[in-house]
């Protein structure tokens, strides 16, 4: 029996606290609440985090994945199938090196067209993803080349979702865009990587066979065991000098890194994701640091029952064992419970965050995230019940026993720090709403920054053909559409163009002028070249700024940037330019056309629009201006696009307002979900100050009384009461402002239109917790001004 006393001893310690909690619903219930928000949101953005950042790839030993990122001067570029060949076989660093690229396909099945994403192959990509087919057989040497018959491997979704897992799906054909490949076999289970990927097919042999030039694909390779980043960089280093040398026409300016393909894969959602789970982090600090205040108050209001415990023979290490059971008991609850909100802040979030974010599907409340939770809870009970244990184990049990009141006495000795935690917590809120003002002006800015065209009435459809399609036949498709949709009535003016505006990309090499010598800097540099089809100028509204429309197909636009940066002095219209340093082919100027924004954060890039004709590029643009509604063509478009070729799905009909808005659709989201946060905070810093002078004006009641009784002026004890809150809440502004500023270099990647030191924005947040810092205080101040002192000196 002695034994399990100390078992005994915890279970009556439980009832105990959970007894007391029981007497105080109005608290348990505020503390519940606070809790299963603050660590619900805090799991629902782990859950976000864990699925895009930390959790390794589908893929065996995913941490020896890297990717071969090629660089033209300061320019991105792709892969080529040539220079994939020169990493296989010339780094010693990599076991395996292969790449690829996507594309959409149409298959025609029973129920009518449906778009596959399918993936092109370059190089023996089994051995670097580390698989084997779980059905059938992989790609022969000559399959890999784009050699022989097209064949090509289901994953192992499509298999299941388009052909209900028929293991009778080997070796029959299906036709994917016009091209007939035989299935040889199914990808394993669980391989994400390239993500929503359906079919799995080598390259075409004429895109095998592409020039150095060209630059489409995404090279990756396995390291070798033991081998590191960084020595696998020196390789790849070396190498590319030896192709520099080699190759001076089309490698002169290659540069290559090598980053883990995890990390490549995150991207820029990295920095993002982890400033809102440090947000949300701060908002639970504040919980914490809020729960504990109301603890340690309660705590001194319990002083006389805790000395009659210990009077009656409990030791100080029971007293705090039985407050910090208490916090626990609310700890628990509270996890149990933001499992609850987790799991509706998950299903939040993927409806909120943008949907092209790494893995966003993934998140979900899995054992990592309850085991995330379970910390969390454990974290917090710790942090918040210290403070009370702490106070319990303090107690002067002679004093306490001497005191009549609700340990008055006690309560005014933890002032200092319960004050010190109202500090805590407004610089905290500060630090918030400094994040969330900066981030709230960088979308404003976004959102007014000149795109150089008028998005209004403008429907925008995107049209693709596969790779491997003949020339004659893509131009045959493009202008056929382009004409059926001049012919729609409510559509003023049709035209398409390789890529819209805030796209992002397009086609990029170094640009020459006929008869002018340009710096190394700029002879170097690439430029856009862009290609173009019907009106696509009137149709988005872009200004001709100088010269007139181009009449034949030799002759193209530049935009305004180009100009400046490469005609700079000269009269540019007659100009002549080209991309083919081997064998020129020189484009006449025609005009001069305003910039028009590729990507809403960054400034215009030099571009070169040539027509559509002169180009290879099956993936078209179209831009509608209509009449009315624009939104209100898209069943007619859908419609035309079906009666040239029922085997076409447009990938996407919008309108160029709706393109705008998910443009910016992160920074929106960004500076809500942590406006919110900030909210939260101030509200969280309101009750905190709120909670530490309604205690003191109860305590101080007699004080206040016997003040007034001898002459005390109402404004004197409000002054003084406010002064109380508001010293606490400058120094809190104080510290908040030097936090804010020190964690302002997280924010400047994510900033646009705003310093990240703009005093105004630092002004404003001061303002605003000021505000909130007032507001709490009032009542307070205005409950010790109406103090009664008969009432209040009856008991002295």
């Amino acid at each position: 029996m002695h034994r399990f006393h100390w078992l005994d001893t915890l279970f009556r310690d439980l009832r105990h606290a959970a007894r007391g909690l029981r007497r105080r619903p109005a608290f348990v219930a505020t503390a519940l609440a606070s809790l299963a928000l603050g660590i619900g949101v805090n799991s629902a953005i782990f859950s976000v985090v864990d699925a895009a950042l930390l959790q390794p790839l589908p893929i065996p030993d995913s941490g020896r994945l890297v990717m071969v990122k090629e660089f033209k001067g300061s320019e991105s570029s792709g892969g080529n199938p040539r220079r994939l060949h020169d990493w296989a076989t010339q780094v010693d660093a990599f076991s395996a090196a292969a790449a690829f690229y996507g594309e959409t396909g149409i298959w025609q099945s029973n129920g009518g067209p449906v778009r596959l994403q399918l993936v092109r192959t370059f190089g023996d990509i089994f051995p670097v993803l580390s698989v084997t087919p779980a059905l059938g057989r992989a790609f022969t040497p000559d399959e890999s080349k784009g050699l022989g018959a097209p064949v090509a491997l289901l994953s192992d979704a499509a298999w299941r979702r388009h052909f209900s897992a028929d293991r009778k799906m080997l070796n029959r054909s299906i036709t994917l865009s016009g091209t007939q490949f035989t299935i040889i076999g199914v990808m394993p289970p669980g391989l994400q990587y390239p993500e929503d990927a359906d079919f799995w097919a080598p390259g075409p042999v004429d895109v095998q066979n592409a020039s150095r030039q060209a630059g489409f694909l995404d090279t990756i390779g396995r390291l070798k065991a033991g081998v590191s980043l960084q020595l696998a960089q020196s390789t790849v280093d070396v190498v590319s000098e030896r192709l520099r040398q080699q190759y001076p026409a089309t490698d002169k300016d290659l540069h290559a890194r090598v980053v883990f393909l995890q990390d490549e894969v995150a991207g820029e959602a990295r920095t993002p994701l982890l400033v809102l789970l440090g947000a949300a982090g701060f908002v639970l600090l504040l919980t914490c640091v809020n729960l504990a205040n109301l603890l340690l108050a309660r705590a001194g209001e319990r002083a006389r029952e805790a000395s009659i415990r210990a009077a009656l023979g409990a030791g100080r290490a029971g007293l705090v064992r039985l407050f910090l059971l208490e916090s626990g008991l609310l700890a628990v609850a509270g996890a149990g419970l933001s499992l609850l909100a987790a799991m509706f802040g998950i299903d939040i979030l993927k409806t909120l965050l943008p949907q092209d974010l790494p893995r966003l599907a993934g998140a979900s409340l899995d054992a990592r995230v309850l085991a995330f939770t379970a910390l969390l809870a454990l974290t917090c009970a710790l942090f918040f019940g210290l403070a009370p244990a702490w106070r319990a184990s303090r107690i002067n049990f002679a004093a306490g026993l001497k005191e009549g009141g609700p340990g008055g006495a006690a309560v005014r000795r933890d002032s200092w720090f319960r004050g010190l935690l109202v500090v805590v917590q407004v610089s905290l809120s500060v630090i918030l709403v400094v994040g969330a003002a900066l981030l709230t002006i960088t979308f404003r800015e976004l959102r007014q920054t000149p795109l150089g065209f008028r998005p209004d009435h403008v429907l925008t459809v995107m049209v693709e053909q596969p790779w491997n399609t003949a020339k004659p036949e893509i131009d045959r498709f493009q202008n056929a559409l382009l004409e059926r949709f001049r012919a729609l009535p409510g559509v003023r003016i049709a035209g398409f163009a390789d890529r819209l505006p805030l796209e992002g990309g397009s086609q990029t090499g170094p640009v020459q002028i006929q008869g002018r010598t340009l710096p190394p800097t700029l002879a170097s540099a690439p430029a856009g070249h862009r290609a173009y089809g019907g009106d696509y100028f009137q149709a988005m509204n872009i200004p001709l700024l100088q010269g007139s429309w181009p009449a034949r197909k030799d002759q193209v636009l530049i935009n305004r940037t180009f100009a400046a940066r490469y005609l700079a002095g000269v009269d540019p219209i007659g100009q002549h330019v080209t991309f083919d340093r081997k064998n020129p082919k020189w484009l006449e100027v025609a005009g001069v056309v305003g910039d028009i924004r590729k990507n809403v954060e960054k400034s215009p890039d030099a571009e070169v629009y040539a027509d559509m004709s002169t180009v290879y590029w099956p993936m078209a643009r179209y831009a509608l201006r209509a009449q009315g509604d624009p939104a209100a063509l898209a069943r007619a478009v859908r419609g035309q696009i079906y009666a040239v070729d029922l085997s076409f799905i447009p990938s996407a009909i919008r309108t160029m307002d709706e393109g705008i808005d998910r443009s910016v659709a992160s920074q929106r989201t960004r500076a809500s979900l942590i406006g919110g946060f900030a909210l939260a905070a101030l509200l969280l810093a309101c009750v905190g100050i709120y909670g530490l002078l309604a205690g003191e004006v109860a305590q101080r009641r007699q004080e206040f009384g016997l003040r007034i009784a001898l002459g005390a002026r109402p404004a004197d004890i409000f002054s003084l009461t406010m002064w109380r809150g508001l010293r606490l809440a400058v120094i809190g502004l104080v510290l908040g402002l030097g936090g804010a500023y020190a964690l302002s270099g997280a924010l400047s990647s994510m900033l646009y239109g705003v310093q990240p030191g703009n005093p105004l924005v630092y002004a404003a947040g001061c303002g605003a917790a000021l505000a909130a810092a007032t507001l709490a205080c009032l009542l307070p101040a205005r409950r010790a001004v109406r103090t009664d002192p008969i009432s209040s000196l009856r008991h002295e």
